[in-house]
């Protein structure tokens, strides 16, 4: 009888310690993904993401030479602001605020170097991003 009580008591809390770890974490977190789904194909990049805190690499590209960069997104936030950014090599190139539902199309010259598309918030929730 003992030996169930101490094994149940372990077991409580090792559960505790562990959700009390993972709320740490959530509360307190720089970068939170939750619910990343990311497919490439040949029609683009799709991405949603269930709740998003700061910032979230989306794709690197790499120029090789110069010349046209074109691409259009299609993006939609359920709840909170969201920003697009596109920068070449640490230098921010475009910065878009993505409004609950909203569409661009973009070209420009692009120089030979590698380019990054990120997302950052504070907090945003039911995120979707469609890249082509």
């Amino acid at each position: 009888m003992l030996k169930k009580r101490f094994v149940f008591l372990l077991i409580g809390g090792v559960s505790f310690v562990t959700m009390a770890i993972i709320f740490l974490f959530i509360v307190y977190a720089d970068n939170l993904s939750v619910n990343v789904n990311k497919t490439v194909t040949n029609e683009g990049l799709r991405l949603s993401i269930g709740t998003l805190k700061g910032s979230y690499e989306v794709e690197n590209m790499t120029i090789l030479e110069d010349g046209i960069l074109q691409f259009a997104y299609q993006a939609s936030v359920g709840e909170g602001e969201l920003v697009l950014v596109l920068d070449r090599d640490g230098e921010v190139i475009l910065e878009e605020d993505l409004s609950p539902s909203s569409s661009e199309q973009f070209e420009f010259l692009a120089e030979k170097g590698t380019y990054t598309i990120t997302l950052q918030t504070e907090e945003a929730k039911d995120v979707t991003l469609h890249i082509q």
